[in-house]
C-alpha cells in the first residue's frame, strides 16, 4: 500500500501517542467492531465539516465574483 501522507496533525497541548499498523488496527477492529464504527463516524464528521466549509467558501468567492460582475455592469 501507499505509505504516502495526506494529512498532518499539530498537538496544542502535550499528548501521548502510539502507532499501530494498517494490519493490527484492521484486525483490532475485527475483534472490537465498535472501535471501528467510532473510527468510521469521526471520518465522516471530520469530511462533512471539510466538505460544509468548502461550500462556504465557494458560496463566498462566487457571492464576491456576482458583487463585483454587478459594479461592472452598473458603471
Amino acid at each position: 500500500g501507499s505509505k504516502e501522507l495526506i494529512s498532518t496533525a499539530r498537538a496544542m497541548t502535550e499528548v501521548r501517542a502510539a502507532e499501530i499498523t494498517r494490519a493490527a488496527f484492521l484486525e483490532l477492529c475485527r475483534w472490537q467492531p465498535e472501535i471501528g464504527v467510532e473510527v468510521y463516524r469521526s471520518v465522516a464528521d471530520i469530511l462533512a465539516s471539510r466538505y460544509r466549509n468548502t461550500l462556504t467558501r465557494l458560496v463566498g468567492t462566487l457571492s464576491q465574483a456576482l458583487r463585483q460582475g454587478d459594479v461592472v455592469a452598473n458603471r
